[in-house]
């Protein structure tokens, strides 16, 4: 079993991970939750039939992803089905 104590977002938390099942001894450690800025898009620019670039903002490096499995540090996109 697993407690997790802390504010609604970020900030300072504690968790709780307890062995009661195998010898009754519990074991805490503590963690801090950042928030970070979500980038802004600002604008999508076709570059061709199959290419994009995306122009965004942000404070922090910005990764992109079209399908939010396969990340790139690159902005632009390329040879995306156009039909799609």
């Amino acid at each position: 079993m697993i407690s997790i104590v802390g504010p609604a977002d970020k900030g300072r938390w504690n968790i709780f991970p307890n062995s009661y099942y195998r010898n009754l001894c519990s074991y805490t450690d503590y963690f801090e939750v950042i928030a970070n800025e979500v980038p802004i898009i600002e604008n999508l620019i076709t570059l061709g039939t199959t290419s994009y670039q995306v122009i965004a903002t942000g404070s922090q490096k910005i990764l992109y992803s079209i399908d939010d499995i396969n990340w790139q540090e690159s902005h632009i996109f390329e040879n995306l089905n156009p039909d799609l």
